[in-house]
């Protein structure tokens, strides 16, 4: 009877290895790659694969783009690929043999404005591995969320619960200060140097999309703080693209005829060598007109004028190395800084401010790793002029003389690599 028992274990035991070994042997492994539409790597993106049978399988790209899965049934599948921002690659199918497959899919960004009405979402995946909070913003976002000033992207970020601004608006992620937080501009940092708040300015429609990390950050972002704010803006691709918002003036009549608030924005990109090299370039401009009525007329009011011009240029020197390049230029003037009902314009100062800022970033593919080699300089220039040398003089009922304020220079360069 015990040998009869042992007998028949050991038969179960060798149908159940024989089972694995034949299923082992028709199994297949499936590697591969994620990129845009201009070869570059695009991390975190959700995969689906559907087996004809039902059966379902999952994971996500890494850093580099890459993705594996081990073990499935040969056979036909059923892709599917999610990324915010970029169009969803779905309802393509494919072929999976025994053996080693190697796929490249491929996101297009989603630049033009849809509308669909999706009845079902899918399911939210948890990634366990990720231990950071992350809320975005993307470019559909910012065009449809009403805000009072649509040429600030302060005031479209602060949609996102983890941002707060204060009444001088500085922006407070996480509840945090300002200059306790790592700003980043297409993975470089952007924050004013002296202060280290977010004080750049460029193009709304070149935002792409504005992510917000609090809690746990990685050990990849060196000043981090108390949280990321990660900017990334648009790059060219083989289409030529121009859009212009706001260009007609206003005029203001108080006073007389003036020209009064007017934020034109224009925004053009396009190939420089098609399948290859691409441009984008963004220019804004504002203009702030101000009125104080309790001041006399002839000296009461206030002008700021402010401009700025993001260049970005992206050349795939073979299909495993890309150059990409931002050149970012502020410039602004504001005559009668801090004119108000109780300080009259020989009080106020006149300002002028300059920043230049420029990235290089240098990515390599070897073999399955991914280098990124980065080096960024960035200068800012702050000068300001008094009405005069009279004794500022501070009363109850209000301020009289010249206000004498101190002039800013400030320089700052940086460089940083990753793997």
């Amino acid at each position: 009877m015990v040998f009869t028992r042992l007998g028949a274990i050991l038969l179960a035991l060798f149908n159940i290895l024989a089972c694995t070994q034949v299923w082992a042997e028709d199994s297949a492994d499936c590697t591969g790659l994620v990129v845009d539409e201009n070869g570059a790597p695009v991390a975190a993106s959700q995969i689906k694969l559907e087996h004809s049978s039902g059966q379902v399988y999952r994971t996500e790209t890494d850093g580099a783009g890459r993705f594996r899965l081990r073990n499935l049934r040969a056979g036909d599948y059923r892709a599917e690929v999610r990324k915010q921002g970029f169009f969803v690659f779905s309802n393509r199918t494919l072929s999976l043999h025994v053996g080693l497959n190697e796929i490249t899919f491929t996101l297009n960004h989603a630049q033009e404005v849809r509308e669909q009405v999706q009845v079902a979402a899918p399911a939210n995946q948890i990634d366990t591995h990720d231990t950071s909070q992350h809320t975005a913003l993307t470019a559909q976002d910012i065009r449809d969320i009403p805000v009072p000033n649509t040429h600030i992207l302060a005031e479209s970020l602060i949609a996102l619960p983890e941002v707060v601004r204060d009444n001088q608006n500085n922006l407070h992620p996480g509840g945090a200060r300002s200059s306790d937080v790592q700003y980043l501009l297409d993975g470089f940092e952007i924050g004013d140097p002296a202060s280290g708040t977010l004080t750049s300015r460029f193009n709304v429609d070149a935002t792409r999309t504005a992510d917000v990390q609090v809690g746990r950050v990685g050990a990849g972002y060196a000043h981090s703080g108390a949280g990321v704010l990660s900017l990334e803006t648009v790059d060219g691709d083989d289409h030529w693209r121009f859009g212009t918002s706001n260009p007609i003036p206003g005029i203001n009549i108080q006073d007389g005829a003036h020209l009064g608030n007017w934020y034109p924005r224009v925004a053009f990109s396009g190939p420089v060598e098609r399948g290859r090299f691409w441009f984008s370039d963004s220019i804004s401009l504002q203009h702030t007109y101000s009125v104080v009525r309790e001041q006399p007329s002839g000296a009461n009011t206030r002008t700021e004028w402010a401009g700025d011009n993001l260049l970005r240029l992206q050349y795939n020197v073979t299909p495993k190395h890309i150059l990409r390049v931002n050149a970012l230029y502020n410039r602004g003037m504001d005559t009668n800084t801090g004119l108000d009902a109780l300080d009259p314009q020989s009080t106020t100062v006149d300002i002028e401010h300059r920043r230049a800022f420029v990235s290089l970033k240098n990515q390599i593919w070897y073999y399955d790793t991914l280098f990124e080699l980065g080096l960024s300089a960035d200068t800012s220039i702050v000068d300001s002029d008094p009405k005069g040398t009279e004794p500022y003089i501070l009363l109850i009922n209000g301020t009289s003389g010249n206000f004498r304020y101190a002039c800013n220079n400030n320089k700052r360069g940086s460089a940083n690599g990753a793997a």
